[in-house]
């Protein structure tokens, strides 16, 4: 036999009153939180959906190039163009010498090859999109100077060595980076040019102190991002006009005596750079794995330089130094000489 438990009732009025209550008091804590919700709804419907911040300019080069330091495996120094086409410097020379831990050698008062680290520029390499680059030169450094800034957007600097690369250097792996048109969000074109001019007249006939330089480049996709083309071209040329001056040395007249120019080397060197470059590219990109890229660049890099002036020996000769010459702090700026050697 199955007995039903009895239901309990309540003991007086009190008890009634108090499950009333009860019973009205969650009905009301029910009713708030729907009203919260139904209000957190609303707030978040009459929200405004912001659009996209893009940070450019020179914060944006900054940021790009931690970035690349950051995510990197190795260590490297890197610096990004804070526009296309905008890397700083006529040529690749410019940039690299702005960099932490590298060191620009000069030609001719322009910047030509890298030291990494206090090593000489043959204890490096240099990739253009990881493809090894061969010197101009009679030795192994590659002269930086023949590459427009203009044609890269970024260049990244391993200090330790890296599995992938090819050809690495002792000292480090220089790698120039151009253009990729499907990297870009859309069409992109920059174009710049400058004209040159040299306060110090020309030094030798035939060459003028008057240059230019015209550089742009130009990007763009079709066929909805899939193909993409950039192209390239850097035009300049530079004019430097240099007074040099070499002492062969500075020797005493006599014991204890003034010191003397022994001979000296003075000549005018005028110096005319002309550089023509070209760059193409062509990217396909059909699907997310897979890319086929094809670059391909035109350089015509020349240099004209004269030079005229005149070499003799002074007091290294058969000349005799006549009295009567200034000394000051202990060097004679200016003596008479005289030889009756004779000269062929």
């Amino acid at each position: 036999m199955v007995q039903a438990a009895p239901t309990p009732l309540p003991r007086n009025a009190s008890d009634t009153a108090a499950a009333t209550a009860g019973s009205a008091q969650d009905t009301q804590q029910t009713s708030a939180k729907a009203s919260a919700r139904k209000t957190k709804k609303e707030e978040e419907a009459k929200a405004k959906q912001l659009g996209v911040v893009a940070v450019t300019g020179f914060v944006s080069s900054i940021t790009n190039s931690t970035a690349i330091q950051r995510y990197s495996s190795e260590i490297v120094e890197a610096v990004s163009a804070e526009q296309i086409g905008k890397l700083p410097g006529i040529s690749i020379a410019d940039t690299l010498g702005r960099m932490p831990g590298l060191a620009v050698q000069t030609l001719n008062g322009r910047p030509q090859v890298v030291s990494i680290h206090g090593f000489g520029p043959d204890f490096s390499t240099a990739l253009v999109n990881g493809n090894e680059q061969v010197s101009t030169g009679n030795s192994r450094g590659v002269q930086y100077d023949q590459y427009p800034a203009s044609w890269f957007n970024s260049v990244v600097v391993y200090l330790t060595p890296k599995a992938s690369l090819m050809g690495q250097g002792l000292a480090g792996t220089v790698d120039l980076r151009t253009i990729r048109p499907l990297d870009e969000p859309h069409r992109i074109a920059s174009f710049t040019a400058g004209y040159t001019w040299n306060s110090q007249s020309t030094l030798s006939p035939g060459f003028s102190n008057q240059g230019y330089s015209v550089n742009g480049i130009w990007a763009d996709q079709f066929f909805n991002n899939t193909f993409g083309v950039a192209l390239g071209v850097d035009l300049m040329k530079s004019p430097t006009q240099i007074e040099h001056q070499q002492p062969w040395g500075y020797p005493n007249v006599s014991n204890g005596g003034p010191v003397v120019v022994g001979g000296d080397k003075n000549y005018g060197y005028s110096d005319l750079l002309g550089r023509t470059g070209l760059l193409g590219t062509l990217q396909w990109r059909p699907s997310k794995n897979f890319t086929s890229t094809l670059t391909t660049t035109y350089d015509d890099f020349r240099e004209d330089q004269q030079a005229r002036g005149i070499e003799f020996p002074l007091f290294w000769s058969a000349a005799h130094l006549q009295p009567g010459y200034t000394v000051n702090n202990g060097f004679a700026p200016a003596a008479l000489t005289t030889t009756s050697r004779q000269w062929c």
